[in-house]
């Protein structure tokens, strides 16, 4: 943007992560990371003097996965930090009297991927989850016991946040093959996509009605897309889309990460303020209020009979399972993540009241120096 105060100019299109921009020494090109090509890359642009594109970007790495980057004062050479995340899916019993150690949970999934997200259908018997295993974001299922993984989804522009109908025979999930996130579902092996919704707001992390007619989803404006978590909650508020083709209707409650009770019309989700419940109609109240020391209550999951909530509580000094009753009162610690190789990562966490599933891992980051060549 101008320094005189003048409106910015637009550099790069919106459906794209574009982040770390760095200016070149002449102050005509301009550097950045995006993934407009499927994976983290360097990439440069010619400005004019007005300070707009003068071309077309200019693809200077392949598959580096770049983080952040940097250029030398001389221009010659570029930094960048090699950023990942090893996620993958781990399960531990459902704790009845005690509390237990993550240190007892135990792989379900192993590799170098990403896992973002799992879900557990009602019967215990499947899992399905998205990785980046095949170099984009994908949906994936496989036996809960373990086994080998079923690649449901082949899409560049990636496929999210999948959760399973009430039934076993459908799977909801958020994807932007279409320009921004919409919902989508699709049959259990795959087949027969459907996208559900069509706004140009963003509508994202789906999960399913009780009687598995209606779809309820977080939804950002499209002119909120951009920023960090707290600005994404603080625009975010709910949407609930019917399957069969009747009216969306918004729910207006901040808030994320919902889940929809299998026992009743009630819904568990993450606020500002701690985690809510709150009826399709919106009327809400606080379940597990956010702790003066730091602890907060993300990433609701149900008992079979919906009496219970459990949750994932993250702390300054580490994570942890907690349950609360549907009706209010103190929270129970059933499970610590106190193990530092074992540490909850991203957004994993379901339970077919037998058994938690969720997403541990581990963050590595190297430092890269690359030459230039002048062109």
């Amino acid at each position: 943007m101008p320094v005189n105060g003048h409106p910015a100019i637009q550099v790069t299109a919106d459906q794209h992560l574009n982040d770390s921009p760095q200016w070149a020494p002449d102050g005509r090109h301009l550097f950045w990371v995006s993934d407009r090509g499927g994976s983290r890359d360097v990439y440069r642009i010619r400005l004019n003097a007005a300070g707009a594109p003068d071309g077309e970007p200019e693809r200077l790495t392949t598959g580096a996965d770049a983080h952040t980057i940097t250029l030398s004062a001389d221009g010659r050479r570029l930094a960048y930090a090699r950023f990942r995340t090893l996620s993958n899916i781990w399960s531990i019993p459902v704790p009845t009297a005690r509390t237990v150690s993550i240190a007892e949970a135990r792989a379900v999934t192993t590799g170098d991927q990403t896992i973002e997200t799992v879900d557990v259908s009602r019967d215990g018997r499947w899992l399905v989850f998205n990785s980046d295993r095949s170099g984009s974001w994908e949906i994936y299922k496989m036996p809960a016991v373990g086994g080998e993984a079923i690649q449901l989804t082949t899409d560049s522009s990636g496929a999210y946040s999948p959760a399973w109908s009430p039934d076993g025979h459908q799977i909801a999930f958020h994807s932007m093959r279409s320009g921004n996130r919409d919902l989508y579902t699709m049959a259990a092996d795959g087949s027969g996509v459907v996208q559900r919704t069509s706004s140009p707001a963003h509508e994202l992390d789906p999960t399913w009605s009780r009687d598995g007619h209606d779809l309820l989803a977080e939804v950002i404006p499209a002119a909120k897309e951009s920023g960090t978590a707290s600005t994404f909650l603080a625009a975010s508020t709910f949407v609930l889309v019917p399957l069969d083709g009747s009216a969306v209707r918004t729910i207006p409650v901040p808030g994320d990460f919902a889940h929809w009770s299998p026992a009743e019309d009630l819904i568990a989700y993450h606020s500002s303020d701690g985690l809510r419940a709150m009826s399709p109609a919106g009327a809400s109240r606080l379940l597990v209020p956010n702790s003066p020391t730091g602890e907060e209550a993300f990433f609701a999951a149900w008992s079979p009979d919906g009496k219970t909530v459990y949750y994932v509580a993250k702390a300054p000094l580490g994570s942890s399972i907690r349950s609360v009753p549907v009706t209010g009162g103190t929270s129970r610690l059933l499970a610590r993540f106190d193990d530092p190789t074992r540490q909850h990562t991203l957004y994993g966490f379901s339970t077919d009241g037998r058994t938690f599933y969720c997403t541990i891992g581990a963050q590595e980051s190297d430092i890269w120096v690359a030459q230039l060549e002048a062109r």
